[in-house]
């Protein structure tokens, strides 16, 4: 019974009460990290010349660089409600 209680206490952790099954999560959580990257990128180019070679700007290229579009798949669908 223990283990069973530990994952229905993760479980309600976890998801709060975020009541979104876990597969439009997923999806809300990839769209929110195309457009922060769309907003970096717009970061990015509004740079002037001198800061072009500052730590800051090598960050915004990282994430700019990160390919996305990996990330943009219906994850299986699993136990319960999702």
């Amino acid at each position: 019974m223990f283990c069973k209680d530990v994952a229905i206490l993760h479980s309600f952790a976890v998801t709060g009460s975020d009541r979104r099954s876990q597969p439009q999560r997923w999806r809300d959580a990839v769209a929110e990290l195309v457009e922060l990257q769309a907003d970096y990128q717009q970061w990015l180019d509004g740079l002037p010349e001198g800061p072009a070679d500052t730590p800051t700007a090598d960050a915004l290229r990282a994430v700019c660089d990160l390919d996305l579009s990996g990330l943009e798949v219906d994850p299986p669908r699993g136990f319960g409600r999702n």
